[in-house]
This record gives structure tokens, C-alpha cells and sequence, in this order.
């Protein structure tokens, strides 16, 4: 008698399993408010802290408003978003002043305490939270609601 080997099942292939792999990418003010949490790892070193922390700001930035941030001097960004629609003027000055205390520290080598850094960091926190996409009910979505 031959004996024949049980037959498999086909396995799916490697690009349809990463179809049920792959989820949607985050939203911008989701990755950097999980990177500012992870950002307070590096507080006690202020040059790597602050580069990290502006640089989250940056792709944040980038990735919201498409702005170009991440590929420009502070001050040519600064000059840019003057023109800018999507900030007002009070989150364009928050960024100024955050972005120059950051550069302070990372090319002027100042040493500021940790009490500074975690102002920094609210800084930053408060600008993606004040510029974060907005999901506010209409009256006709609270009709639906308690008609249900």
C-alpha cells in the first residue's frame, strides 16, 4: 500500500496576512503626544531633551498643518508660518518662544534646570492640544441621539 502525505492547506500568502496586519496610521497629535510622554524620559540630559521635544513639534507640525518644520532653520519656519492660516497668533508666539528656548539650549549649550524643561515640555504639550483636530457634535447630531 502507498501512503500518500495528508494534504495542507494552502497558507495565505505574506501580502495578503499583512493586509489584516496592517492598521491605519495614527493621526499626528496622537504620535506626539505618546512621543512627549516618552520625551520626559530624557529630562535630565537638556541638549538631547530639547532636541527631542522640538523635534516632535516639528513632524507634529509637519505632519497637521503640512508645514515644512522639520527641514528648516527656526527662524526661517518662524518667518514662513507668519503668512500662515492655520495658527493664531497666540499658538504662533507659544511656538516662537518654545522653539527659540529650545535652540537656546541646543546651540547656545545653555544649562537650564528641570523645573525649565518640564515648562518646555507644558509648552509643547499645549500646543498640541490647542491645535489637535477638533470633533465637535452639531445640533443635528444631538437630534439623532435622543431621537434614539
Amino acid at each position: 500500500m502507498i501512503r500518500r502525505p495528508p494534504r495542507s492547506t494552502p497558507k495565505p500568502s505574506s501580502a495578503a496576512s499583512d493586509v489584516y496586519k496592517r492598521q491605519p496610521p495614527q493621526p499626528p497629535h496622537i504620535l506626539a503626544w505618546n512621543k512627549l510622554q516618552s520625551s520626559l524620559d530624557l529630562i535630565h540630559d537638556a541638549d538631547l531633551f530639547c532636541t527631542e521635544v522640538s523635534l516632535i513639534i516639528r513632524v507634529y507640525l509637519e505632519g497637521r498643518f503640512d508645514l515644512q518644520a522639520p527641514d528648516r532653520t527656526t527662524e526661517e519656519f518662524l518667518f514662513e508660518l507668519q503668512t500662515s492660516k492655520y495658527l493664531d497668533d497666540s499658538h504662533k508666539d507659544l511656538l516662537g518662544d518654545f522653539l527659540s528656548e529650545c535652540d537656546l539650549v541646543k546651540f547656545a549649550k545653555a544649562e537650564p534646570p528641570e523645573n525649565e524643561l518640564r515648562r518646555l515640555h507644558e509648552a509643547a504639550g499645549r500646543l498640541v492640544g490647542e491645535t489637535q483636530p477638533r470633533f465637535e457634535k452639531t445640533k443635528n447630531d444631538l437630534k439623532e441621539e435622543n431621537s434614539l
